[in-house]
């Protein structure tokens, strides 16, 4: 992307800010200016900040659902910023690691006229739960 397209995207964003007083994240949630003030540098700074924030929010919670729709057998144990941490079965890794990285990776995301990847970093941690019957 060429820092002309950057600033064109910006520009297209500031007037729509100063047009509408809303925004929305790639996702296609919307946030709304709060009517009762002028449209100051808090205001874009706000609405910046949910396009940014709120975007990685979106790509988050769809990869999961995908995730969760496409390896049932997985669980979800915790998510923190813009990351998911899951547990496989031990004896399902193998097939399940490609899987993951295919609906993680998957190129669907529309940022202004650009379909974006975001790739991901992966770290496979091994730990035994055993249960006492």
């Amino acid at each position: 992307v060429s820092s002309h397209d950057k600033k064109v995207y910006w520009d297209q964003i500031i007037r729509q800010i100063d047009d509408t007083r809303m925004i929305r994240t790639i996702g296609g949630r919307r946030r709304i200016a709060y009517q009762g003030r002028k449209v100051d540098k808090a205001t874009y700074r706000e609405l910046f900040n949910t396009i940014m924030q709120g975007s990685a929010s979106d790509v988050l919670n769809l990869t999961t659902v995908e995730m969760k729709r496409r390896l049932p057998y997985c669980r979800l144990m915790w998510t923190k910023h813009d990351s998911a941490k899951w547990a496989v079965p031990l004896h399902r890794l193998e097939e399940t690691l490609p899987v993951m990285k295919e609906v993680v990776e998957q190129t669907k995301w529309k940022v202004g006229k650009y379909e974006v990847c975001f790739p991901a970093e992966w770290k496979v941690r091994q730990f035994c739960v055993s249960e006492n019957h």
